[in-house]
């Protein structure tokens, strides 16, 4: 790995930098002798880093020593990063955003993995420490006034991927095809415009680059028209009265239809059961047709043909799932709430919205499963564990998450390696321009 590492840095015109940490049973002796007698690998020598140093928002962390058997490295840690982001040593990859006062600039709290082997003590703090150690690091790129930061993790022998290039200790190829490109949560009908640009238009978009074999998404539908947090809001419904937002669950479901049918054609679409989605059937199961005689027809329409599937089938169909079925091309694969999907080793098929035994969900929850798995859901990434969660390509303003807010434009790659990596969507930029 640290032979890769320096052909990373040669090809990409990158500075390598160790954040020195240290290891000591707490139940051994410590004299005052030993003060003075800490000693690093002298290979990395010339890289050790022990101050703070700024680029751009972003403070990278190196006079600060974590232990590493912390179990949550990251907790208490805001402080550091100021206004801004912030990059400490461990050997745990973790990462989170905290809320900022603006929107559109993110603040990022993430520890950078080792390049150190395990070797902890047989004790209960030791043993958790050493299942959760990564050999890894964060690259961070200036571009300029911005940053864009993304984890690289090791295969066994050294290589890893970022991005559409894979790194061994003789040089760099093409990187395989990513296995999956998963997208923090759509929200069609309040869908940033760069985001969605950025992610699967442009030539030189995510889904171009990485040409990923499927694209998850999460929260393709947002409901809006019809949502039933806000059909009781005198606003929300003048606003639609008077035609100054969509009054159409019609609409906005053939938007969605449309959406899952733009999936760039070389890569699958797969549409994850989550909860804005099931909002439609809530709205078939709870509302009086007779009362919305804009969307009465469709609400009829759309009985009908989920009477005529359970006549056929025996199984009561999803909503959206049935009407892309009947109104879609048919290129996309829509997962039932209880159904599988697993990846390269990682679950791809939870939302996030439903936790453990009925409960409601977190990343915490899912940290627990013992499982590789990607959920979404939250609007605001995280790294726990083995669980991964993806941010938002909807707006970051949705009227409902006032300031301050952690939300943050960021999707999941999970390359062929099996590795995963965050990849976030700053003012229309995925990574540094050439």
């Amino acid at each position: 790995f640290r032979a890769a590492r320096k052909v990373y840095c040669a090809e990409n015109d990158a500075r390598l930098v160790v954040l020195p940490g240290r290891y000591k049973n707490p139940t051994s002796v410590w004299t005052a002798g030993q003060e003075h007698d800490e000693w690093w690998a002298p290979e990395l020598a010339p890289f050790l880093f022990g101050g703070r140093m700024r680029i751009g928002k972003l403070t990278v962390v190196g006079d600060i020593s974590i232990q590493p058997t912390a179990i949550r490295p990251l907790s208490g840690m805001e402080k550091f990063a100021a206004d801004g982001s912030a990059v400490f040593g461990h050997t745990k990859i973790q990462l989170q955003t905290i809320a900022a006062a603006e929107r559109y600039y993110p603040r990022i709290l993430t520890t950078t993995g080792a390049i150190t082997v395990p070797n902890y003590t047989r004790s209960k703090a030791g043993m958790r420490g050493e299942i959760h150690h990564t050999i890894g690091a964060c690259v961070v790129e200036r571009d300029p006034q911005l940053f864009h930061l993304r984890q690289i993790i090791a295969a066994p022998d050294g290589t890893f991927t970022d991005l559409d290039r894979e790194y061994t200790p003789e040089g760099s190829r093409q990187a395989p095809r990513a296995l999956a490109l998963i997208l923090g949560d759509v929200h069609v009908d309040k869908l940033d415009p760069e985001v969605e640009a950025a992610t699967l238009r442009r030539p030189d978009s995510i889904a171009a680059v990485l040409d990923p074999e499927m694209i998850v998404y999460h929260d393709v539908l947002d409901f809006d028209a019809r949502n039933h947090h806000s059909i009781a809001h005198f606003p929300n419904r003048y606003a639609r009265a008077t035609g100054r937002a969509n009054d159409s669950v019609e609409a906005e479901v053939m938007r969605a239809v449309a959406f899952v049918d733009a999936t760039p054609p070389s890569s699958l679409p797969i549409v994850v059961r989550s909860n804005h989605d099931a909002a439609y059937d809530r709205w078939l199961n709870t509302a009086d047709w007779k009362s919305d005689p804009v969307n009465a027809r469709f609400f009829v329409e759309t009985w009908k043909a989920v009477l005529d599937e359970y006549e056929a089938t025996g199984e009561w169909p999803d909503a959206f799932a049935l009407l892309y079925k009947l109104r879609g091309a048919g290129r996309g694969r829509f997962l039932r709430l209880d159904e599988a999907l697993q990846v390269g080793g990682v679950h791809l098929g939870f939302h996030g919205h439903t936790g453990l035994n009925g409960a409601r969900g977190n990343v915490l929850a899912y940290s627990k499963l013992g499982a590789r798995v990607v959920i979404g859901h939250a609007h605001a990434p995280e790294i726990l564990d083995d669980a991964y969660q993806v941010g938002v390509s909807g707006a970051l303003a949705m009227g409902y998450n006032a300031l301050p807010s952690s939300w943050l434009p960021s999707h999941c790659v999970l390359y062929a390696s099996g590795a995963r990596t965050l990849v976030n969507v700053i003012r229309g930029q995925w990574r540094r321009s050439a």
